[in-house]
């Protein structure tokens, strides 16, 4: 894949697909979930595995009454691309 530049220098990869300029990996996002309602520390942040922070906010949500309808976890085949895309 062709690593391209995009505003303020951030690096962006093309679409393995050709379709165009992938979006990054919401880092932000998830940060705000662990630092915010979590109140996890960088370290701890960092540290986690995928699986351990979503059983963190899975619990989270639980005890503080978030949604009664539980979702389905990514199958192999979203992890697999989540992986190839992310590393």
């Amino acid at each position: 894949m062709a690593s391209l530049q995009g505003r303020r220098g951030k690096r962006r990869r093309r679409s393995s697909s050709g379709g165009g300029i992938e979006k990054p990996f919401p880092w932000r996002d998830w940060m705000k979930g662990a630092f915010g309602a979590l109140h996890w520390t960088p370290a701890v942040f960092w540290a986690s595995t995928l699986t351990e922070y979503m059983f963190a906010i899975e619990g989270f949500n639980e005890a503080n009454g978030g949604g009664s309808k539980k979702e389905e976890g990514p199958t192999d085949d979203d992890m697999a691309d989540l992986l190839a895309r992310y590393g």
